[in-house]
């Protein structure tokens, strides 16, 4: 966890700095982890994940309804998304 407050007066220069470095490191770590969770990934991704064909991805959405549902995308040739975050928890409910 990041710690907010850092007690300047209590460090010398060197260790202040060491904690800085320390803190932007633990931060960059929780936003790169987010990030990866917000991720969206197309079909052939989720079945990549799951071992599956694309095509049993596209039947699972229309006999399971515990599946989870793709986002669509406003434009494009292949606007499916699905987010990383509910896959991972699809998967890990079964």
């Amino acid at each position: 966890m990041v710690n907010a407050y850092i007690d300047k007066k209590a460090l010398s220069t060197p260790q202040l700095i060491d904690q800085i470095i320390h803190q932007l490191t633990d931060l960059r770590t929780i936003i790169v982890s987010q990030q990866e969770e917000n991720k969206l990934l197309n079909v052939s991704e989720v079945a990549e994940i799951l071992h599956v064909a694309p095509s049993t991805i596209w039947r699972w959405i229309k006999e399971n309804p515990d599946f989870p549902q793709p986002i669509s995308l406003p434009s494009g040739k292949s606007r499916s998304r699905w987010k990383k975050a509910d896959i991972l928890a699809y998967v890990q409910a079964l």
